[in-house]
């Protein structure tokens, strides 16, 4: 729920206003690439992947950091 008001606060963010004379109307593309992630997240929560993901994002960081002390 949270990712997806994310989501939807992304792309009302990314919409021009009527005084900003620097876009065409258009939305900017950095905020489409973090709508797109948002609802990304959105549909993995929905499908149960964050427990992977977080376990594997936990020993990602943890070979870093092994890494990083094994070169001090």
């Amino acid at each position: 729920m949270i990712t997806m008001l994310l989501t939807i606060a992304f792309l009302v963010a990314g919409i021009p206003r009527s005084n900003d004379r620097q876009h065409d109307g258009r939305i900017m593309p950095v905020y489409i690439v973090l709508s797109a992630v948002g609802f990304g997240l959105s549909i993995a929560y929905w499908l149960g992947y964050f427990p992977k993901m977080a376990d594997s994002i936990v020993s990602t960081l943890r070979i870093f950091h092994q890494f990083y002390e094994d070169g001090e």
